[in-house]
């Protein structure tokens, strides 16, 4: 198990809505479970922002289609295998066009760009995290920016894929040299380990 203490809920629980710009009144979908890095702090996050909770008996493309339609849902978080599902559902089990732009956390994996590109197709806005249970849940983001826009969608899918920039709650954020600890070259091929604060 991992020890949490009530300071780093408190930072990434605010952290969570400044990155993922969520305002007052939200309403965010459970697909996420609550078990799960303490549901990456966005059962306190709604709490501070006043949203809804709206929470389903199984996770399906079919419920989660059916909740943004029918229930208003405005933000979910998710893993690329749900994101997966999502794209891939049967026509009978979507409702498209999205009634709005629905703001889509995910983490774990690395979601392939192919998932990510159908995604966008079909109107959601995704944020790629990365996080641990040790960093209460996602601690880092693709910062997205703007010249990406005009990339082809392929292509922004692709970069869409990479991290990191770190959330403002996380204090440092570095890839070191685990035998000196030493900062490794920012060169995009050098490996090493990611360690936060």
């Amino acid at each position: 198990g991992v020890v949490l203490h009530h300071r780093g809920a408190y930072l990434m629980a605010l952290s969570c809505a400044l990155i993922w710009g969520m305002n007052e009144g939200a309403v965010y979908l459970w697909t996420l479970p609550m078990f799960h890095c303490n549901g990456w702090c966005y059962a306190w996050t709604l709490a501070a922002l006043c949203g809804t909770s709206i929470c389903l008996r199984q996770v399906t493309a079919q419920a989660v289609y059916s909740a943004i339609a029918k229930q208003g849902v405005t933000h979910f978080c998710a893993a690329p295998v749900v994101l997966n599902s999502i794209v891939n559902a049967p026509p009978s089990d979507t409702i498209l066009p999205l009634p709005r732009v629905v703001n889509v956390n995910t983490a774990g994996a690395a979601p392939p760009p192919s998932v990510l590109a159908g995604m966008t197709r079909l109107g959601f806005r995704v944020t790629h995290t990365y996080g641990l249970s040790e960093t209460f849940g996602p601690s880092v983001v693709c910062a997205w920016k703007p010249e990406w826009d005009l990339l082809p969608l392929e292509e922004r899918a692709r970069v869409h894929a990479r991290q990191g920039v770190r959330y403002v709650g996380l204090e440092g954020l570095d890839v070191v040299d685990m035998k000196t600890m030493a900062p490794v070259p920012a060169d995009g091929t050098t490996l090493g380990e990611i360690v936060m604060r």
